[in-house]
């Protein structure tokens, strides 16, 4: 069954998007040799409290992060840490925000 959205919700879902985007083009910047996946997951973490958004999957299960980062030979869905160095290495993020009123979760992955 496909359920139609309303015009509020729809309007959520695009701030939503909105904020996950800039997210993305910002950690694209932070990204230099030597910076960290947790250094990368604490900045997204305040960055979007300070958009006015939260987390989907911080406290799900336990997990911890506010984003999933793989680096190299990791697929997907790696755990954010000090040891896990950019810069040069391949990386992949996962952003997820939540519309609570909307009853959704916009995810969003990007490999730079």
């Amino acid at each position: 069954m496909i359920t139609l959205k309303s015009p509020r919700q729809i309007e959520e879902m695009k701030q939503a998007g909105r904020m996950v985007a800039d997210c993305h083009k910002e950690i694209a910047a932070m990204i230099r040799p030597g910076i960290t996946t947790l250094e990368i997951n604490d900045y997204v973490e305040r960055r979007l409290a300070e958009m006015g958004g939260s987390q989907f999957t911080k406290g799900y299960n336990g997990y911890e992060y506010a984003i999933c980062a793989s680096v190299n030979d990791v697929i997907a869905h790696g755990f954010p840490d000090k040891k896990n160095r950019c810069g040069a290495a391949i990386l992949s993020k996962l952003i997820l925000l939540p519309l609570l009123t909307a009853g959704l979760a916009i995810p969003a992955g990007v490999t730079p």
